[in-house]
């Protein structure tokens, strides 16, 4: 086999099913940088067949139903042959993030809701003939209303944090697929100069 004419030769980041072979006569070098590709392009390759699985998986488990679904996580990014796969391993740090974005909401959604009853008790509150008792339910009303309202604020801040945290870990997602991309653009270029 010639090594790697040229990269849009082989294209192997857009026809990810394409598989770099080598003869029985070639350098083991030739070999080891063959099957290295091998095994980056089956990588990207189950990185998109298999996120939306590993999407599913993470956020349908969520609440009160949720189960330890690591060994399920494991079956998905670890391949028998190649190992953990690094781009899937990145997914799930995303994926942990979105979920936890998504318990906060509802938390936030039942915060919200409590707040409604709280003010709801408060104005039936009104009513109670005691002073010194409505005073009391009163300013106790105010400061579970406060404290639901700092909670709130609290999770949102968290939320923001955490959309932060994956807007970075995706760009750190595409910088690291992009960086393999350009490396072995560079390498196949080197490689087809050193061949002339």
């Amino acid at each position: 086999m010639n090594y790697l004419r040229s990269y849009k030769q082989y294209r192997v980041f857009e026809d990810q099913d394409k598989i770099i072979d080598y003869d029985k006569n070639d350098k083991d070098s030739v070999k080891q940088a063959s099957d290295s590709l091998n095994n980056l392009i089956q990588q990207l390759n189950d990185f998109k067949t298999k996120r939306n699985a590993l999407e599913r998986l993470i956020m349908d488990n969520r609440g009160e139903k949720a189960k330890d679904i690591s060994k399920n996580i494991d079956d998905i990014v670890n391949d028998r042959k190649m190992g953990k796969n690094p781009f899937l391993s990145m997914y799930v740090s995303i994926l942990d993030k979105e979920k936890r974005i998504a318990d906060l909401e509802d938390k936030i959604d039942y915060s919200q809701q409590l707040e409604k009853e709280r003010r709801g008790d408060l104005e039936s509150s009104k009513g109670l003939s005691d002073i010194s008792d409505r005073e009391d339910q009163k300013n106790k009303l105010n400061q579970q209303i406060e404290d639901i309202k700092s909670n709130v604020r609290d999770m949102q801040d968290k939320i923001k944090d955490l959309e932060d945290e994956i807007k970075k870990d995706k760009s750190d997602l595409d910088k690291h697929m992009k960086e393999l991309k350009r490396d072995f653009e560079r390498d196949s270029k080197e490689s087809q100069r050193r061949m002339r």
